[in-house]
């Protein structure tokens, strides 16, 4: 597992986006998992209804549909500035889903559990 978190943090890459950018669409592809450094994301059921539903100001987003293997889908913005890491889909599925099996359903729990 040791090796796996060094291989995770050194593929990362860094991002920003703007006060009110769209991070990801609705029905766009889940392939990037982020790790939030600075700001706000938003997450919206979609741009037609624009409700704000939830609001990630600390740790990371873009993790339950690369579980699930799923298109996106909510709509997600910078509220503020962002800077962010991220790594693509391949490195996520093999750090947490070809990982350590308790980290693994530990971490599948806290996702299912934030998105509901």
């Amino acid at each position: 597992m040791k090796q796996s978190m060094i291989e995770f943090f050194y593929n990362m890459k860094k991002r920003k986006f703007s006060k009110g950018e769209a991070i990801y669409s609705k029905d766009d592809p889940a392939d990037v998992f982020y790790l939030l450094k600075k700001g706000s994301v938003e997450y919206r059921l979609s741009e037609v209804v624009n409700l704000e539903f939830m609001v990630i100001t600390e740790g990371y987003f873009g993790e339950f549909e690369l579980l699930t293997d799923h298109k996106r889908i909510y709509d997600c913005k910078a509220k503020s500035d962002v800077k962010c890491y991220f790594i693509n889909k391949e490195q996520f599925q093999n750090l947490f889903i070809n990982g350590d099996q308790k980290q693994n359903e530990m971490f599948r729990e806290k996702a299912f559990e934030r998105a509901n």
